[in-house]
Formats: structure tokens, C-alpha cells, sequence
């Protein structure tokens, strides 16, 4: 029975140093969300392992609320104190909605009219660019379509462009026209061409400029961010 005993003790005291360390270490975690590393560096490596240690604790607070009140309410109270501080450790993101207008502009070069890439593909490459990227709105330079052959209006319309402004700045008796041309998936304001102006609606559209034309290839690269209060007065007219 004394040897019994001095095992059941001996198993006693490790479970209530494990419990100590597991507090221990899950408030540290929590002062990790409070303290800032330029204070102190004591708390910083436990933020790492917040969440394992609050499901660590939350299942012992649940186990012990029959064997032991005193064990439970301990780590329930520390769950309690460090529910704030999920939301930060925890991205949900269940009803995340789509913000922003994203902008591409490309100087397309004809579309490669000329086969200047000496590629018979890269009139179909840069439509599947375009597709890939699913602009919600389409500027394009050095824009070229004629019905007749090379109708790049239609292939853009396939790609869910059903809205768009053309200026053509040339036309030939063939049915060639070339010009600036701007694509979008949702009815424009306005397709009547407006010099210098940028025209939007009531409400503050962040745009996201996300392509800037490449001279000499097909490539792109991000832009800044922008919303419409940085856009100057005298190129804005409201609706």
C-alpha cells in the first residue's frame, strides 16, 4: 500500500507541474498580445504557441469540471481572458467579400496585327492573359479590331466585356480601326469619350491598379493602390 501510494503521489505531483507549466505557459501567451517585445522579450516566443495552449487549456477546464472546481475555473478563466485576442490569431473569413475595382491598362500593340513576335499564338496568349488576370475593368492602347478579320471586340465581349467605350483615333475603308478602347464587366457611366476627366459614381470606389503596360512585352507588374479622394479635383466629374 506505501508503494501504491508513493506512486499515486509521484504521478499526483507530475500531472499538477504539467497543469502548473501549461498555465504558466499559456499566460505568458496571452501577456504576449499585451507586452510589447521592446519591453520585454520574456513573453514574445510564447504568442507562437496561443492557440495549441488554448485548446490545451480549454480541454482541461472541461475535464476537470467534475474532478476538480478549482483546476477548471483556473482554466476557464484563462480562456476567458484570452478570448479578445482569438480573432487576431484566427483569420475567418467565411462571408469574405470581394472590394474594389480592379484596373488593367495595356498598351496591346495591335494585338500583335503584324506578327512582329513572329508567334502565330500571341494574339490568343494575350486573351488568355487577360482572362486570367479577370480585370473588372479593361484600358487598353493601341487597340486594333476590324469585323471583317482580327475581331477583337467579339473576343473581348466572349470574355465577359459586354460593356465598353471606343474611340477610334483611325479607320480604314476595309473595316480597320484603331484606337483607345475601354473594357468593363458592369454598364459604364458614360461611353461617350471624356478628355482628361475621370468620372464615377456617388459613392468612394477604391480602385486597385494592378497592370501597367509593358513596351516592350507582355508582362506586368503591380501598381499602387488608390481610392477616388486622392484622384485630383480637376479630373474628376461627378455624377
Amino acid at each position: 500500500m506505501i508503494v501504491w501510494g508513493a506512486i499515486y503521489s509521484f504521478f499526483k505531483n507530475i500531472k499538477n507541474a504539467i497543469l502548473f507549466i501549461l498555465f504558466t505557459a499559456f499566460s505568458f501567451s496571452i501577456a504576449a498580445h499585451i507586452v510589447s517585445p521592446q519591453t520585454t522579450i520574456l513573453f514574445a516566443p510564447f504568442g507562437l504557441g496561443f492557440m495549441p495552449l488554448l485548446i490545451a487549456t480549454f480541454i482541461i477546464g472541461i475535464i476537470y469540471l467534475k474532478r476538480n472546481k478549482w483546476i477548471a475555473l483556473a482554466a476557464l478563466l484563462l480562456v476567458g481572458l484570452s478570448f479578445k485576442f482569438i480573432a487576431g490569431s484566427v483569420a475567418l473569413n467565411f462571408n469574405q467579400k470581394k472590394e474594389g475595382l480592379k484596373i488593367m491598362s495595356w498598351n496591346v500593340k495591335n494585338f500583335d496585327l503584324y506578327n512582329w513576335t513572329k508567334n502565330e499564338e500571341t494574339r490568343q496568349n494575350m486573351f488568355r492573359l487577360i482572362d486570367s488576370i479577370d480585370p473588372d475593368v479593361l484600358c487598353l492602347q493601341e487597340f486594333y479590331t476590324n469585323k471583317n478579320q482580327h475581331d477583337n471586340l467579339t473576343a473581348l465581349k466572349k470574355l465577359g466585356y459586354k460593356y465598353y467605350s471606343f474611340f477610334p483615333s483611325y479607320s480604314q475603308k476595309a473595316g480597320g480601326q484603331w484606337g483607345l478602347a475601354i473594357f468593363s464587366k458592369t454598364p459604364l457611366l458614360t461611353t461617350e469619350p471624356k478628355l482628361s476627366t475621370i468620372e464615377y459614381s456617388s459613392f468612394d470606389i477604391p480602385l486597385k491598379l494592378i497592370v501597367r503596360a509593358s513596351e516592350t512585352g507582355f508582362g506586368y507588374k503591380e501598381n499602387k493602390t488608390i481610392s477616388s479622394s486622392e484622384i485630383p479635383d480637376e479630373l474628376i466629374v461627378k455624377s
